[in-house]
């Protein structure tokens, strides 16, 4: 399935996928300063990345952001494997673009 990031990502290896958001505001609790608001087009708010992680601290509210959102809107298209394990960890292996192949199979 291709994942379409919305427009108002800023460029990096998190984003939200386009049309996905329903603002239920809890990604935003979590990751403050990583986490946006804007309208689309069509006059609807939407969540976007406004700043990508600088620092572990940040990469962990990021991941916490991803395991909050209702929807799971929140992705990861990078290859740092520190990342996809936390996320394969927490069982959030589905929020990954592209995970490792374990054994044979994908590591989720």
């Amino acid at each position: 399935m291709t994942r379409v990031p919305h427009p108002a990502n800023v460029p990096g290896d998190y984003y939200v996928e386009d049309g996905c958001c329903t603002m239920c505001m809890l990604p935003f609790n979590e990751a403050p300063d990583l986490i946006g608001e804007t309208s689309d087009p069509r006059g609807y708010s939407h969540c976007f990345v406004k700043r990508q992680p600088r620092s572990k601290r940040e990469t962990e509210q990021m991941i916490s952001a991803i395991q909050v959102a209702e929807l799971r809107c929140i992705r990861y298209r990078g290859n740092d494997v520190n990342v996809l394990s936390r996320l394969v960890e927490l069982g959030e292996g589905e929020a990954c673009d592209v995970l490792p192949r374990v054994g044979g199979r994908d590591a989720t």
